[in-house]
Order: structure tokens, then C-alpha cells, then sequence
């Protein structure tokens, strides 16, 4: 029996106070205080000792703007998420080191590896100097550690060694730093031991990673009204090309360049719905083997792919439509020139006549099933949600395979 793919995302959409009171209004939480007609009602807005409009708070900010002229976020200002502080520790945490597979479609891995990414608001903030990295460990099987790390710009792959307990420093300048109202860091690290038998791959390892201020904040341009002049739908446009396969299996590490919107085309503040239509095709289908593609989806907050929310999934389908409802600190920074939204083709290879999985276990080779997959997707986002919010969904470990 066919069934028919049904692919509904079921996420919250909370909708932020952004707009701009009059000063007779009393405030959004309902106390009786006048609002300051500078900062239009966004109390985390300042003027610092030279006259400069600061933004602080938090990176997870609402940055869309009212549009009315009066909103703080329309005029040029610095942001300024450190405060009083002079270093923010952005990750504290014990880490197991544990297999790491090697390359796209290979099933070769190496023992005693983790990866460390930031949280969410925790950013390498704009003003930071330097970041330092330090790790400590006390199991005598763990004899080195290394790791390697990806900034805003570069990749750098070059190991670098580190020693028990003992910081490493690496420099930060403007251009390697976050931009501001960045919800996920684009920087993220990974670490490789060397041990003795498989304790390394169980031994704890303590990471630290810290940022110092050092550097002069810049005065940032005003946020973009993307929905300015009463616009209220956003065509993002289409993106086609082609796809390296991923390895089809839950063991697999997803390691392919996710597919984006154009670059200059983002998910805006403000965004409410995103429709995403998404059209593929395997290239030079192995004889005998079906393939079940389906759609990943991740938002500028989070590194974990997830599916969209599916009910009943005809296999067949090579084409479709599902929507992501958007929260304030899912969308892009403002100033953002490439979405950090991604999206993937995830692929289950089974055989075409039983349908029972085919797996590659064990082997250092490629898959002999894996496929590239030609695709088309198609981004529109509205500042106004046309379907029902569902009721509220856990995603914290709703992670795809």
C-alpha cells in the first residue's frame, strides 16, 4: 500500500514584543512605568559616555525592527554583550572521548575523538582578543590530545597539540569573531587522543574554552527592515545542485556542505513560517536498491539536523512541501550575508523488492550503494504565520540519525 508523505513540522512559535509604545502607554509587562521614546519601548538598549547607541543583552535578541522610524534597532549602534565582564567562559563540560568515522561515504573511524561546539548564544562576541583552550585529564591510558577548529573565515586543519592541563591561545580579530545577533557560533572544535587500548575511548577529558575582550566595539549598521513598506511574504528563491550521499545509516556522521539559501538571501528577523518546497533525483541508481530520500532541516540556532515531523512516508515521493515555524532566536543575524539555516537530503538504501535495509558494516571502503542525488529547493518565508502553531515540542534531543 502507497502511503502518502505528510510533512508537517510541529514547532512552538512564541511571538516576541517588538513594536514601539507611545509614552502614555504603560509597558509590555504590565507595569505603569512611561516609556523612553529613544529606545521605543527595548529596554536593552543604551547610550554609553560618548552619545553611541548600545545594544546589550543577549545575541538571542529579537533584531527585527517595527519599522515606524522610532524603533533603536533602525540607527546605527554597537552591540555589547559582555557588560562588566572581561572573559566569558563559553564551554565548561567533561567529554567522553568516542568513535569518529572518517570522510563522506567511508566506514573507516578512528577511537578516542569528541567534537565541542558552542551553546546556543554562545558566541565568540564581537570585542574578543583572544580564546583559549584547555583541557585536563588524569587517566594514565590518555597519553596526547590534540584538536583542530573552524573559525568564521577558515578551517584549520593542523592539528594542535595540547598538554594536560595547560591553555592554548589562539587570536581573535573582527573579522574572525561572531557577528553580532549570531545565535549559534560558527566556530567549533574537534579533539583526537591517543591512548593506550580502548580506554581512550572512555577516559573523561575536561575542555574549558574562554573568550577575552580586548578589542574596541564597532559601530554595527542599523537592522535591515526586511519587511518594510507593509511586505509581508519573502521569496527567498530556489537552489539547485547536487548532493554527495551521506552513508544511509544511523552510525553515519553527517559531514556534506548543507544545502542554503542563496547567498544575500536569509531567514530575516521577523520571520514567522518557513515554506520550504524541495524537489530529487538519485544519479545512476545502484541495480536492485531503493532509495529513501528525506528532508533535514536545521535553523541558525542549532547544529542538529531534524526531519520534518512525518506522519506516513511514501518512499517514491521525489518532490514536497513542509513548513518550519519560526521563533525570534531561530532566524538569521541581520547582518548576515549567508544563512546559517541548512537542509540535507537523508538517505535509507533498501533493497526494492523486500524493502529490507542494506548496511555496509564493518568494511573501509565506500558505500556501493550511495548515490549523488540531484535536488531543487525552493525557500519563501512569511512575516505572518497562515497555518496554526502546534502545541509545544521538546527538540533538544530530537536529533536526525
Amino acid at each position: 500500500m502507497n502511503l502518502k508523505l505528510l510533512l508537517t513540522l510541529t514547532v512552538l512559535v512564541t511571538v516576541p514584543f517588538a513594536g514601539c509604545m507611545s509614552d502614555d502607554e504603560p509597558s509590555q509587562d504590565g507595569d505603569d512605568r512611561d516609556v523612553d521614546p529613544l529606545f521605543g519601548g527595548k529596554d536593552n538598549f543604551t547610550v554609553d559616555e560618548n552619545g553611541t547607541l548600545v545594544e546589550k543583552g543577549s545575541p538571542l535578541d529579537d533584531a527585527s525592527v517595527d519599522g515606524n522610524g522610532t524603533d533603536p534597532g533602525m540607527r546605527a549602534h554597537k552591540h555589547d554583550y559582555w557588560g562588566d565582564r572581561t572573559e566569558v567562559v563559553l564551554v565548561d563540560g567533561e567529554y567522553n572521548p568516542n568513535f569518529c568515522f572518517r570522510g563522506r561515504n567511508a566506514m573507516a573511524f578512528s577511537m578516542g575523538c569528541f567534537e565541542v561546539g558552542m551553546g546556543n548564544g554562545s558566541i565568540v562576541y564581537p570585542g574578543t582578543a583572544r580564546l583559549t583552550v584547555f583541557a585536563e585529564w588524569s587517566d594514565p591510558k590518555v597519553t596526547g590530545l590534540s584538536f583542530t577548529y573552524r573559525d568564521v573565515v577558515t578551517a584549520h586543519e593542523d592539528p594542535i597539540v595540547l598538554q594536560s592541563g595547560v591553555a592554548h591561545e589562539i587570536p581573535v580579530d573582527l573579522g574572525t569573531a561572531d557577528l553580532a545577533h549570531t545565535k549559534e557560533s560558527a566556530w567549533a572544535f574537534r579533539f583526537q587522543g591517543q591512548g593506550t587500548g580502548l580506554g581512550v575511548a572512555m577516559a573523561p577529558i575536561h575542555v574549558v574554552i574562554t573568550i577575552y575582550r580586548g578589542l574596541d566595539l564597532q559601530l554595527d549598521a542599523a537592522h535591515p527592515d526586511f519587511w518594510a513598506n507593509g511586505t509581508t511574504v519573502r521569496d527567498l528563491g530556489a537552489v539547485s545542485g547536487t548532493l554527495p550521499p551521506d552513508q544511509g545509516g544511523w552510525l553515519a556522521e553527517d559531514t556534506r556542505e548543507p544545502i542554503r539559501p542563496a547567498e544575500g538571501q536569509i531567514i530575516p528577523p521577523g520571520t514567522e513560517l518557513l515554506e520550504v518546497h524541495f524537489s530529487w533525483q538519485v544519479k545512476d541508481p545502484a541495480n536492485g536498491v531503493r532509495y529513501d530520500v528525506y528532508p533535514l532541516w536545521k535553523s541558525a540556532k542549532n547544529s542538529w539536523y531534524r526531519f520534518p515531523d512525518q506522519a506516513e512516508i511514501d518512499p517514491g515521493q521525489r518532490e514536497g512541501t513542509f513548513y518550519v515555524f519560526v521563533e525570534p532566536d531561530m532566524t538569521d543575524s541581520p547582518y548576515a550575508t549567508l544563512s546559517q539555516w541548512g537542509f540535507l537530503l537523508h538517505t535509507e538504501y533498501r533493497e526494492a523488492t523486500t524493502g529490507f535495509p542494506l548496511f555496509v558494516v564493518g568494511g573501509a571502503g565506500p558505500n556501493p550503494f550511495a548515490r549523488d542525488i540531484d535536488y531543487n529547493f525552493h525557500f519563501i518565508a512569511y512575516k505572518e504565520s497562515f497555518l496554526e502553531a502546534p502545541e509545544e515540542e521538546d527538540w533538544d534531543d530530537d536529533r536526525a540519525a
